[in-house]
């Protein structure tokens, strides 16, 4: 070779569609656009989107027409009503003068309790609390102004204030009774439900766009800080436009699970945020992308979702969410990040469920709320549980049905596809073990050493070993023009043909070997081993011959440009570690045999030699320039290499016959390497 060979070109932009890797420009336009349509469907979220109570349910439409007669009408409550936000009221009563209630437009006489004898007229009155499963009990009393907690003149005490997630109706519960004197005396559960219908009324009035403008404007930092937190955590991620379309399709799929979620607590009018965060299933997305994205990509998207969450959705607990919707992504992310077996899946999903109900009960114990044992707490308690559940089985259902759609949208591998493809059973395997058998044992050697490589440096074994079992499958096209595919004694084909033309055969594997990998729809990963192990490296051993052709015959050494491959180089870590294992292995199977011919000892520093002069041959060519690979992941995945080789080429006491008198603890060298 000679001192410094002319580089060889890049190859043509078409000439392996598909493994076309973005510039920066191109990164960043498909980001922006990302960026842009997320940030459209969090607004579209914000204007769409209504407080899981914000309307009263259908039976409560029109009880404000039925309170001239209450009880001609069996006004008992059809469901449980919960607050979403904290509120208080005051109210102002008089022995002397009656009380009307107002209501809109319209007023309505009421009762004065025998409690409120000896209060002078519009003398504040107040009660303490007595929470009991989140249930203020208060002696009844008529209702006359409503007024936010956070805006409470601190002068004037609040009759009482209602924590949100409390119910202020339970189900079954009369609003009205007979008094002793025939008339209708309200029960506590109604105040308490017109308190929060005026609450309701006074929340609308300053529900402005200007609230969802500021939470629209929070969205977009949020996704902007994710985006720059994944190009710098997790580059792999932003490789290609496949992978950021397949992390979008997870966060997309959160906010359409995060919207329904919420349609549904309304609709059916489960009215807590506790069940609300209990039904959501927000392991799903971030358990999705630690399967097929890795763990950085999830861990990235856990972050994003648990905060984005609360912003979109109007709660008065937006800690509490935060941290529900946190442990719930990172326990997708962790129990999701290794599965090798469908029973793990499983055993991922009682996890989830174990989870959701200890977060569940930390917060429910913090608020003072009754524990399942004590009495008025079974329902609420029992319909936490089976919305929890209801949770597991949709993630449950979404990890084992959507991987194997998205595999095939977006271009990836899960675990389980590299199992199938490491058992070697496949069609193009098998081709290759009956038709060059040579190549196909060849293939088995750099997949072992692959194996050991990846290991080494902290990758995916499974992963360089299935890359190394397809590299070679190209050479299907001719095996009668690789030398490993001859039979002892058979003549060299490239013998006969110019130097020239051997390069153009050998550059032929390559190209076919990648048109095969697309055909049979393997991995993107096999698909770049297939067309950058050898990168666009110069075939030295033909080139050499056709330097000494042309000094034999008086002419200049021919350039280095026809006689290169005209593949990409690597652009990546595990083709690296192919392209390493490959020319290793190959190079010290063909020199040993000729070590053993001239009596030279097979050790591990000639072997160590051999391959140091290998990889820096390649360092040379800039072969590595393109891969995300460091100084040191290449020193640890060369002793590797090293000690694979030595292991394959050890040396044999040699097997004695009967009859030799041979001393059978002299050590030789055996011919075969086994």
């Amino acid at each position: 070779m000679p001192e410094s060979p002319q580089q060889p070109s890049s190859p043509q932009p078409n000439a392996y569609p598909g493994l076309e890797h973005s510039t920066s420009g191109h990164d960043k336009i498909v980001l922006s656009a990302i960026f842009c349509v997320l940030w459209a469907l969090c607004g579209f979220f914000l204007l769409t989107e209504r407080d899981s109570r914000q309307e009263l349910p259908d039976w409560l439409e029109g009880m404000r027409e039925k309170l001239e007669h209450p009880l001609q009408y069996d006004m008992v409550a059809e469901s449980t009503i919960y607050t979403d936000s904290g509120f208080s009221y005051l109210v102002h009563a008089s022995q002397e003068q009656p009380i009307s209630l107002q209501s809109g437009s319209r007023s309505f006489p009421l009762t004065v309790p025998d409690v409120f004898a000896g209060l002078q007229k519009s003398s504040p009155l107040s009660i303490p609390p007595v929470e009991v499963t989140g249930e203020a009990r208060i002696i009844p009393f008529p209702f006359l102004v409503s007024q936010d907690s956070g805006n409470r003149p601190l002068d004037i005490p609040p009759l009482f204030h209602v924590l949100p997630d409390e119910p202020i109706v339970l189900a079954g519960e009369p609003l009205a009774t007979r008094g002793g004197n025939g008339q209708p005396l309200y029960t506590s559960a109604f105040y308490r439900l017109l308190a929060w219908t005026v609450y309701q009324e006074l929340r609308e009035k300053n529900d402005n766009l200007l609230h969802r403008l500021y939470a629209s404007l929070l969205a977009g930092v949020l996704l902007l800080g994710f985006f720059y937190g994944l190009q710098a955590l997790s580059a792999e991620a932003c490789s290609s436009a496949s992978r950021m379309l397949l992390c979008t399709t997870c966060i997309v799929m959160h906010l359409i699970l995060l919207w329904l979620s919420c349609f549904l607590c309304h609709r059916m009018a489960l009215g807590s945020n506790f069940f609300l965060y209990a039904l959501l299933p927000g392991s799903l997305a971030p358990a999705l992308a630690s399967h097929l994205l890795g763990r950085r990509t999830a861990l990235c998207l856990s972050l994003l979702l648990a905060t984005l969450s609360p912003v979109l959705v109007r709660t008065a607990t937006p800690f509490q969410f935060f941290i529900s919707m946190l442990a719930l992504s990172l326990i997708g992310t962790i129990a999701y990040q290794n599965i090798q077996r469908r029973v793990q899946f499983l055993y991922s999903g009682l996890g989830i469920w174990a989870l959701g109900i200890c977060t569940a009960a930390f917060f429910v114990l913090l608020r003072g709320l009754n524990a399942p044992w004590q009495n008025g707490a079974q329902h609420f308690w029992t319909c936490l549980v089976a919305l929890t559940g209801a949770n597991v089985f949709a993630v449950l259902l979404g990890t084992l049905l959507l991987p194997p759609m998205l595999e095939w949208i977006f271009d990836v591998h899960t675990v389980f596809t590299l199992n199938e493809l490491n058992n070697r059973d496949h069609q193009l395997l098998e081709q290759l073990r009956q038709k060059a058998p040579g190549t196909y044992e060849h293939s088995l050697a750099v997949a072992s050493i692959a194996a050991e490589e990846a290991r080494a440096i902290g990758d995916d074994p499974k992963l360089a070993e299935a890359c190394a079992y397809f590299h070679d499958i190209g050479k299907l096209s001719d095996p009668g023009k690789f030398t490993e595919n001859l039979a002892e004694g058979e003549e060299n084909p490239h013998d006969r043909i110019t130097p020239l033309e051997s390069c153009a055969v050998i550059r032929e594997h390559v190209r076919h070997g990648y048109e095969l990998a697309c055909k049979y729809h393997l991995p993107r990963p096999i698909r770049e081993a297939c067309a950058q192990h050898h990168g666009n490296s110069l075939m030295a051993g033909f080139y050499e011959k056709a330097r000494r052709e042309a000094a034999a015959s008086g002419q200049p050494a021919p350039p280095t440009l026809p006689y290169s491959y005209d593949a990409p180089r690597p652009t990546s870590r595990m083709v690296v570690l192919i392209e390493l294992a490959d020319i290793c292995e190959a190079a010290v199977r063909a020199k040993h045999r000729c070590w053993l011919k001239q009596d030279i000892p097979v050790t591990g520093d000639l072997i160590r030699k051999t391959v140091l002069e290998l990889i820096q041959a390649k360092a040379k060519e800039r072969q590595f320039d393109c891969a995300d690979i460091t100084l040191q992941q290449l020193h640890l995945a060369t002793e590797s290499v090293v000690n694979s080789l030595c292991t394959i080429h050890h040396a044999r006491t040699e097997y004695l016959h009967q009859g030799d008198t041979t001393d059978p603890t002299a050590p030789t060298q055996t011919t075969n390497g086994n």
